[in-house]
C-alpha cells in the first residue's frame, strides 16, 4: 500500500484540510466518471482537452451552444466525444447553461444512482493533469464525500482549489 494525498494544500493555507487516504487496489469502487463542457468556438482547444481525459473520464461529453462559427461540433466528434447542443439561455447566464448543461449530459447517466457517479466540468480550453491519479482518488473516496477539488493553475501564474467535480444529486 502507498500514500495518496487527497485535499492536501501545498501552499499550508490555514484551515485548509491534509488528508492521506491508504490505498488499497483490492478496495477500489469502478465510478463512473462524466465530464461536461460547455463549448463554443473551441476547435483548437478541444484537441488539447479531450486526450488529457483518457484514464480520467468514462464519458465526454461537449456541449455545443449552437453559435460556433468552427469545426468545434465535428472536432469533438472526431475526437470521440458525445455533443449536445442547446441554445444558449436568454438572457446571457452562465449558471444557467451550465446546469442545462449538467441536466442534458445526466439524461443519460452511466448508470441509473447517483451513488458512484461523478460529474467533471471545467472550461474546455483548460487540460488535466494526473487524470488516472484524480479518478483514483474519487474512486476510494468515502460515500460521504460529495465534492472534489482540483488544483487550478493559471496562465499567469495563480494557483488556486476550484470545486469542479461533485456527485449528481447531491
Amino acid at each position: 500500500m502507498s500514500g495518496l494525498e487527497v485535499g492536501n494544500d501545498p501552499l499550508g493555507r490555514p484551515g485548509m484540510s491534509s488528508n492521506v487516504i491508504q490505498w488499497d487496489e483490492s478496495k477500489r469502487r469502478k465510478d463512473k466518471i462524466t465530464f461536461v463542457g460547455i463549448a463554443k468556438n473551441e476547435a483548437e482547444a478541444l484537441p488539447r482537452l479531450i486526450p488529457s481525459l483518457k484514464g480520467f473520464a468514462d464519458r465526454i461529453v461537449i456541449v455545443e451552444t449552437k453559435n460556433s462559427t468552427d469545426d468545434t461540433v465535428q472536432v469533438a466528434k472526431d475526437l470521440g466525444a458525445e455533443v449536445i447542443q442547446m441554445d444558449w439561455p436568454k438572457p446571457t447566464d452562465y449558471g444557467e447553461a451550465r446546469n442545462m448543461a449538467i441536466r442534458h449530459a445526466m439524461a443519460k447517466c452511466m448508470t441509473k444512482k447517483a451513488k458512484g457517479d461523478w460529474i467533471a466540468m471545467f472550461d474546455v480550453d483548460e487540460i488535466l493533469i494526473n487524470g488516472e491519479k484524480v479518478r483514483a482518488a474519487l474512486e476510494q473516496a468515502p460515500e460521504s464525500v460529495h465534492l472534489a477539488s482540483l488544483e487550478h493553475w493559471t496562465a499567469a501564474g495563480h494557483q488556486f482549489p476550484r470545486a469542479c467535480i461533485f456527485r449528481p444529486g447531491k
